[in-house]
Parts: structure tokens; C-alpha cells; sequence
């Protein structure tokens, strides 16, 4: 096998790790069993978020079944309250806010315990224990408000107030010092993400806590990570982002937080954050106020635009999140021509195809050259077959008599993989692809899924078989004897095989950019051999 046979096999095999990186089939659905982790506590048990002990968290389980419920609704929200800690018990995302997809749930209880829950360490009682009264309900203001008082201690309000025209909603927090001396309040937030049981390795991919600190680079922490144990950023926090796949809950806070906790559910069925803030001095008799803005839904980009506190972050992290975002961009201004992003990636494939053409024309001289000195590379290999060091030299000086480069043929697999990885990311990440259809194929974001397969019940999809064939198309008109080693000649015939398994469970709007890809390297490739006459070497 010569230089560029290597070159080539090294990038196919690195590009084949990928694919099976990102390909789900190896990552079916599969239910968690109770993960826990190690803490401080010495308790087994885990604690639900806001509580401290053991007593208490079995407290809480045991008062959920008594507490009380009090729901809100508006045009994008269905929201439970529980009088169990004053927070929220379930948040549904309505099917009409999300456009393509039903109804999701963002908040669902968990160990008994709501979201939004506030803490107030060294208090003679939980706060996320306390049974909070309902003060007022108003479904046209689209506000709630619950209270608890700890007797000759404090008085805590919590007031929500969902947003008409955004998944999102306030929290104010008011407390007021009931005793006859000044306190210090050093107040907490916990929230969650509810993301069930159930999920892919492509889902959990997706699972992350975002930290925002007031200077510096956001943190990004992954959710396996999470699970083997509680994560802790001590800084000047922002705000703080729990994510899951298309969905984000963010947590905005009036004031700065002095640390971020962020960690799995004890059922690994959920993420949750708590936002630990520095203490507050409130006189006897005195109160002090402060509010949260909560970004609760769906991420799309121009939505957490809107904020203006950079919400829309959190899709441009990663290793390759600066071209993900700007492809992106690309593909959003694709669809204004075109009106649907099916099309815009077709559009976009056919674009970058043009970028890029310079590159595979290179390739393609190349592997006519390699073509055209093949035979005085198999008569020095023979020649010095005993003498590696000699034969490596020829072949250089041949490579350089005939100004071929060795690396020029995989030139266009090397262009291929960020583009690769970066449309995998953005249909995986992008909410505004999700559900948009394109001939026969229902949701890009999803396999293809052209009907069933009889008897077995499993899903044909059409895209990867056409890809295959396209593959194989392309084998034919390629240049066989730069490929000639027996080695190399079989990777090749099994490659649009093995292509075609991995890429079968893949996103549709993937396996469409890399069909059209090959056809248009094709119609490259005829064009090519049809103006460059073969020339013998000298």
C-alpha cells in the first residue's frame, strides 16, 4: 500500500468513527436504572432538591400526597402549582407554542418535590418543606401567589407571572423578618429539566448544564458527567441554563449568584440546578425583594435573541459550535429563498459544493496523476520490495518528477468532516428544523421513515438505500488504479455498505446532504475525465 493509499485509508477510518460516533444504532432507547450519588450526606437516600436531611426528604414525600394544587394557564403554558414549597409541581409545554411537535413537559415532580423551590440554610424549618398558602390567583393577569411564615421568624412571598408573548415567566421572591433581630438571608433557587427515562445517546448528547459567570467563559457540563456527581462553580453567575434536546429552562436572577450547583435527579430522569446567592442583611421588622426571569421552552435562536442576556449561547458552544453557528445562519438564509429547509439544504449542499469545487477538481487531478504513474509505482515497489528506506525515497522522487501530492485525493474527505459534524449538530440542536417535511420524509431531524417493513414491523428508510447507490455510482467512475492494493479494493466495495448501515438511523436532512453530495461529485468527477485527457508517464 503506498503513501496516498494510506493517506486515504487513515482519513476513511477517522471519517467511519465519526459516522459511528453520531450514528444512533449502537445507542438504542434505554430506561435508567436509580443512579445515585456520593455526598456530603451520609444518608443513602437521595435529597430532592431545596432539602437538607434524610428526615426531611422523607418529610416531603410524605406531605406531596396531602399538598395542594393550584393551576395557570395561558397560551403556551399549563402550569401546576403545589403548596409543598411554593414551586412548580408540572410545567407542560403547550403543542401550539411548539408549532410541529405535541405537548412537552419542561418540570415534573420529582421525589415529591417542586421546581423553583427556595432555600434558606439554618432556618428551624424547610422552606422547601413549608406549606405554602394561596394569596391570590388571577387567570386573566395570568399571576399566582403563595405565602409561608416560620412563626416569629420570616414571612416569605412568591409571586409568578407568566409572559403573554414568551415561554417564559417571573418570580418574585419577597421576604420580611419577623423577629426582634437583624438576619442574614443567604437565599437558594433550585430548577430542574425533566427529560424522562427513556432517551438515546443522541437525546443525552443534549443534556447539559450551561453556566453563565458575570466574566469569563460559560461552563458547559454534560450529564454524564453530572451523575457521578454534583458540579459546583463558585463565581459572580449570571444566569444558569439546564438543556435538553430542541429545550432549555433558564434561570436569569435580578441579582448575581455566588455559586451554581448543577447535578442529575436521583431517578437520572431529570437535571436540576441550584443558584446559591449571598447573604442579605434584613432588619427587624424589615423585607427585602428580589425577582428571577425564567426562559422556560423551546430554543429557538432569535427567541433567546430576545432576551439580551445571551441566552442564545447555549447553542454555539462545543468544539465546533462557531461553524455550526454560522451554518446555521447559512441554511436560515437558504430557506428565505427557498421557503422550506428541505430545500435549503439541498441549496446549501449545492453551494458548499461550488465553495469547495477548486479543492475536489485538485483531488481529482491528483488521482489522475497517481493514475497516470501507477506502473512506475508497482515496478519500484517490486525493484526495492527488500529496501523500504529506498523505495520510500524513489517514491517521493517520483511524487515530485511528477508533481503529484499524495494527500490530494482526500483532500475532499478532510473539507467533508466539520461540515459533517456541524449539520449532524445543528439538525440535533436547532429547534426550527424540527418536524419541517420534504417529500416523503415527515420530520428532517428524523430517519426517513417511507413506510414499514412488512412482517417485522421495522422502518424502511428510503434516503440511506438511495445513498448507497449513489456511493457505488461514484466507486465506478473513480480512477480504480490509484486504489489498487487488495487491501484498499475491498475497504472500497464494502464501504457504501457499511456507509449506508450507519447512516440509516441518522437524521434524514444528513443522509439527503450527503446523497446529493455524491451526485454532484459525480456529475464533477464525468465533467472532469470528459476534458482532461489521460496522459502516459515519462
Amino acid at each position: 500500500m503506498n503513501t496516498e493509499q494510506r493517506y486515504f485509508l487513515a482519513i476513511f477510518l477517522s471519517f467511519l468513527v465519526l459516522v459511528i460516533f453520531y450514528s444512533p444504532i449502537f445507542y438504542p432507547k434505554k430506561a435508567h436504572t436509580p443512579a445515585f450519588r456520593e455526598s456530603l450526606n451520609t444518608s443513602q437516600e437521595p435529597v430532592p432538591p431545596g432539602l437538607n436531611t434524610k428526615h426531611e426528604t422523607q418529610e416531603v414525600l410524605h406531605q406531596a400526597q396531602s399538598a395542594q394544587y393550584y393551576e395557570l394557564e395561558n397560551e403556551n403554558y399549563s402550569a401546576k402549582f403545589s403548596s409543598l414549597g411554593g414551586g412548580i409541581s408540572e410545567l407542560l409545554l403547550k403543542e401550539s407554542m411548539l408549532k410541529k411537535s405535541g405537548s412537552v413537559y419542561l418540570v415534573k415532580p420529582i421525589g415529591g418535590a417542586a421546581a423553583f423551590v427556595i432555600g434558606i440554610p439554618n432556618q428551624p424549618t424547610s422552606i422547601a418543606q413549608g406549606n405554602f398558602k394561596l394569596e391570590r390567583s388571577d387567570p386573566n393577569a395570568k399571576t399566582i401567589e403563595l405565602s409561608f411564615e416560620i412563626a416569629n421568624e420570616l414571612r416569605i412571598r412568591k409571586r409568578y407571572a407568566l409572559i403573554s408573548d414568551k415561554t417564559a415567566f417571573r418570580l418574585t421572591v419577597g421576604i420580611e423578618n419577623l423577629s426582634s433581630s437583624a438576619k442574614q438571608i443567604p437565599l437558594e433557587l433550585a430548577s430542574q429539566i425533566y427529560f424522562g427515562k427513556e432517551h438515546t445517546h443522541r437525546d443525552q448528547d443534549q443534556l447539559e448544564s450551561f453556566v453563565a459567570p458575570k466574566n469569563g467563559k460559560i461552563r458547559v457540563f454534560k450529564e454524564s458527567k453530572m451523575a457521578k456527581s454534583p458540579i459546583v462553580v463558585s463565581d459572580s453567575i449570571d444566569w444558569q441554563a439546564l438543556t435538553k434536546q430542541y429545550f432549555t429552562v433558564i434561570v436569569k436572577p435580578e441579582k448575581e449568584a455566588i455559586s451554581a450547583e448543577s447535578k442529575t435527579s436521583p431517578e437520572r430522569d431529570a437535571l436540576e440546578s441550584t443558584l446559591k446567592f449571598a447573604p442579605e442583611e434584613v432588619a427587624p421588622g424589615g423585607k427585602f425583594e428580589t425577582s428571577f426571569l425564567i426562559y422556560a421552552g423551546p430554543e429557538y435562536y432569535e427567541d433567546l435573541k430576545s432576551f439580551g442576556f445571551g441566552f442564545e449561547q447555549t447553542l454555539m458552544q462545543g468544539t465546533w459550535g462557531a461553524v455550526r453557528h454560522w451554518l446555521f445562519f447559512a441554511l436560515r438564509f437558504c430557506q428565505k429563498i427557498t421557503g422550506n429547509y428541505g430545500f435549503a439544504i439541498l441549496f446549501m449542499t449545492f453551494l458548499i459544493k461550488v465553495l469547495f469545487s477548486p479543492f475536489t477538481h485538485m483531488s481529482f487531478e491528483s488521482m489522475r496523476k497517481m493514475q497516470v504513474v501507477q506502473p512506475k509505482v508497482k515496478s519500484i515497489q517490486t525493484q526495492f520490495k527488500n529496501d523500504p528506506t529506498r523505495m520510500n525515497k524513489e517514491m517521493m522522487e517520483l511524487y515530485r518528477r511528477h508533481k503529484v501530492n499524495p494527500m490530494g485525493g482526500c483532500l475532499p474527505m478532510i473539507i467533508q468532516i466539520p461540515i459533517f459534524i456541524s449539520f449532524y449538530q445543528v439538525l440535533s440542536q436547532f429547534v426550527e428544523l424540527k418536524g419541517v417535511s420534504l417529500w416523503w420524509i415527515k420530520d428532517l431531524t428524523q430517519p426517513d421513515r417511507l413506510t414499514k417493513i412488512p412482517g417485522i414491523g421495522i422502518d424502511f428508510n428510503l434516503l440511506p438505500i438511495l445513498m448507497i447507490g449513489t456511493m457505488i455510482w461514484q466507486q465506478k467512475v473513480t480512477p480504480q488504479q490509484s486504489m489498487s492494493s487488495p487491501e484498499q479494493a475491498k475497504m472500497m466495495q464494502f464501504m457504501p455498505i457499511m456507509f449506508g448501515f450507519f447512516f440509516y438511523q441518522l437524521p434524514a436532512g444528513l443522509v439527503l446532504y450527503w446523497t446529493l453530495n455524491n451526485l454532484l461529485t459525480v456529475i464533477h468527477q464525468k465533467i472532469f475525465h470528459h476534458r482532461t485527457p489521460q496522459v502516459s508517464a515519462e
